[in-house]
């Protein structure tokens, strides 16, 4: 596997969307037509614009999706197969996966302003 790494235990390789795993639930919920921008994006650009965060149990070759579900499935989408994914091989428990997917919707969501202004910083009230 052709990789960089960035941490101890955190890499940056390619990896095939076809052997992601996806997390049974998924703190983050899109709309249809922000997905259909998205993936439009996506196609427009020919790959991701930031990496997926993924999580590789130590002595396993499955890797999984903690944060950038709906940027893995607008990939896959548009028909891109290689993506590069930010790769976490530390030994962490199933909470502190869950606490990271939560820590990331919520960073996302705090970008936003109460009345859906985005940035925040931009908002006119």
């Amino acid at each position: 596997m052709n990789e960089m790494q960035v941490a101890p235990d955190l890499y940056v390789p390619m990896v095939e969307i076809k052997d992601l795993k996806e997390q049974d639930l998924n703190a983050q919920v899109m709309s249809p037509r922000t997905f259909e921008r998205l993936a439009g994006n996506v196609k427009h650009r020919g790959a991701l614009e930031s990496l997926p965060y993924c999580w590789q149990p130590p002595g396993s070759d499955q890797v999984e999706i903690i944060s950038g579900h709906h940027r893995v499935r607008a990939a896959r989408a548009v028909g891109i197969e290689t993506i590069a994914a930010l790769v976490d091989t530390s030994d962490m428990t199933r909470g502190e996966i869950v606490a990271k997917q939560l820590s990331t919707a919520h960073s996302k969501r705090s970008r936003w302003c109460r009345r859906g202004c985005r940035p925040a910083t931009a908002c006119p009230g």
